[in-house]
């Protein structure tokens, strides 16, 4: 593996320029990811979101979702990105020294999207009274106009 030296420090990096271990994170790694991805000044926001991530990866040994750091943060999706162009998965992961994230992440958020829509589905479809259903389905307000 290659080795970067930057402002005194040396970090070993993978082919992508991931650090190697998420125990060798300084705050120099920041500055030389921000040099070399040509990323413009790391605001107070994005150390924030940098520092969310090193302590979800801490207490859960993954990455967390971008819809979870989304939550988490208080951030919007469109912030997040704006703030890092490489996205949340390749530039706030490397910055904040976690492992490159899999394909699987996105896969993750997917599921995680697909799932939340169907739980909210069924919380409507049982919040509906017994009386307004006609063979276990919810009949919509129309069709209850239509019924009656």
């Amino acid at each position: 593996m290659p080795t970067v030296e930057w402002m005194g420090k040396s970090f070993t990096v993978d082919e992508d320029g991931f650090i190697d271990s998420y125990t060798n994170w300084a705050p120099e790694w920041v500055q030389w990811v921000k040099h070399q991805e040509r990323h413009r000044g790391v605001e107070r926001r994005a150390k924030k979101l940098i520092e969310v991530l090193r302590d979800y990866y801490e207490k859960n040994g993954i990455a967390p979702m971008v819809r979870v750091l989304s939550k988490v943060t208080g951030f919007k999706l469109k912030h997040i990105y704006e703030l890092f162009p490489s996205g949340p998965g390749k530039g706030a992961c490397k910055m904040a020294g976690l492992p490159k994230p899999t394909v699987a992440s996105d896969a993750d958020d997917v599921t995680f999207m697909v799932l939340q829509k169907a739980l909210l589905l069924r919380r409507a479809f049982f919040s509906v009274s017994s009386t307004d259903r006609v063979n276990g389905r919810c009949i919509c307000a129309s069709w209850k106009a239509g019924l009656k």
